[in-house]
């Protein structure tokens, strides 16, 4: 496991308005904690302090020439998807994906005449997108062109204890009248090394298009 922090300083003459600002420092430094453990999660390099993420686990996909017409994401998360569970008990069950990449590729394809594209296993409940029963998971954590589709049931993170809130000194503070206010939380994702192909990852979406294509 490995600790992953943020820091926030701040003056004594703060701290000693605890009512008034001791619960937005909080919220500050959990909400900036959550956005450094939500990157580790995804793309973290696993060189210590830092834990490995899952798009750093996954196995790399590569697209094969497949002569599909108008090859589109659909047809790509098809093709992933069919990568992971060939010869294997996998059951991927969700795709990562950067909100513009699944407006432009997803929401937004349409046909010849200018029709909306929704292949038949695709389905929308309760505003969320599935394909091929995989949820969509959109966010900007995710680079734009990039995409990881996968079996979280083979990811498990770990923790231990909650999130612990510590005060201090650093450098020059003593003399600044400052402290400084450190969250952490100690933490690990599992990915086995037999289960990295429970994940797919595809690094260039637009060229894996191009691919598949021909």
């Amino acid at each position: 496991m490995e600790t992953i922090a943020d820091t926030i300083p701040v003056t004594n003459q703060a701290l000693s308005n605890i009512p008034f600002i001791a619960s937005e420092i909080r919220n500050f430094l959990l909400k900036n904690l959550a956005i450094k453990i939500d990157g580790s999660l995804w793309d973290g390099d696993g060189v210590a302090p830092n834990i490995f993420g899952i798009y750093t686990k996954a196995d790399e996909y590569v697209a094969g020439a497949s002569g599909i017409t108008d090859a589109n994401v659909y047809d790509l998360i098809a093709k992933m998807k069919v990568s992971i569970t060939a010869n294997s008990d996998y059951d991927p069950n969700y795709i990562l994906m950067n909100p513009n990449d699944v407006t432009n590729y997803l929401q937004l394809k349409k046909d010849g005449n200018n029709n909306y594209v929704v292949p038949p296993f695709v389905e929308i409940q309760g505003g969320k997108m599935f394909v091929s029963g995989m949820e969509i998971i959109e966010t900007a954590r995710i680079t734009a062109d990039t995409m990881l589709v996968g079996d979280f049931s083979k990811a498990v993170v770990y923790t231990h204890g909650g999130v612990n809130i510590d005060v201090g000194m650093i450098d020059k503070q003593f003399v600044e009248n400052m402290v400084t206010i450190r969250a952490e939380r100690e933490m690990a994702l599992v990915v086995r090394d037999v289960h990295t192909d429970a994940f797919a990852k595809e690094t260039g979406i637009a060229a894996a298009l191009v691919t598949l294509a021909t």
